[in-house]
């Protein structure tokens, strides 16, 4: 991720704690929308798998996205917050951040944290808020994107304002459950390949797929 190419060792230090250090090695490729709904049109959530244009079916599941991202594959799963408990977890994020309220916390933001420069040892608290920052960004931005790019959503805020123990989640299964939902969900937001924008974890899709759909099918679109 461009963003990435002038972290420090210190900063990559603090992304290999919470389990996101796999992330560094990824570069991201513009996708174009008709490949990404296509691609995602070939998921078939009930069953977990991937068919191809010969029906064959691929499975996969929270090893795979460990396997291509090097993330946290067991630990608590990542639900969304409950409606009592929504208003603390974006409290907990605004403290962590310090920022007055939720609205604040802007993908401009994080991309702040997440650049700037340090010439001392950093505290407790500016490691805290760099993590939370790398985690939030990389969710939004990559592993699971939603039609707004920018913004930040509740889903996954309860493990991100847990910022000591990001580890502790299984955020493999986080995109697993991602990529299906997108893919249950494209037929009745997107009926035809005229859609804006897209949902689910494009990059994983399109490892998972590299060596097993048809060249001529695959080739035919541009991302």
């Amino acid at each position: 991720m461009n963003i990435t190419k002038d972290f420090d060792d210190r900063k990559k230090e603090l992304i290999a704690e919470i389990g996101f250090d796999g992330i560094l090695d990824i570069k991201l490729t513009k996708v174009n929308r008709q490949f990404w709904a296509w691609l995602l049109s070939k998921v078939d959530p009930k069953s977990g798998t991937i068919v191809t244009d010969f029906n064959q079916e691929l499975p996969f599941g929270p090893n795979d996205v460990n396997a291509v991202f090097g993330l946290p594959c067991s630990g608590q799963l990542i639900i969304p917050c409950s409606q009592d408990e929504l208003d603390g977890k974006k409290q907990k994020l605004c403290e962590i951040f310090e920022i007055p309220n939720f609205s604040h916390l802007k993908i401009s933001l994080l991309e702040r944290v997440l650049k700037k420069q340090y010439v001392h040892p950093m505290t407790i608290d500016e490691k805290r808020e760099f993590k939370a920052a790398f985690v939030l960004y990389v969710t939004t931005k990559l592993l699971a994107p939603q039609s707004c790019a920018n913004f930040i959503s509740p889903r996954y805020i309860r493990a991100v304002a847990d910022a000591d123990n990001i580890k502790q989640y299984n955020w493999s299964q986080f995109v697993i459950d991602e990529v299906k939902k997108a893919a249950k969900s494209l037929p009745k937001r997107f009926p035809n390949t005229t859609q804006q924008s897209i949902n689910g974890c494009i990059i994983f899709l399109m490892v998972s797929t590299d060596t097993c759909l048809p060249n001529a099918v695959y080739n035919q679109h541009t991302y």
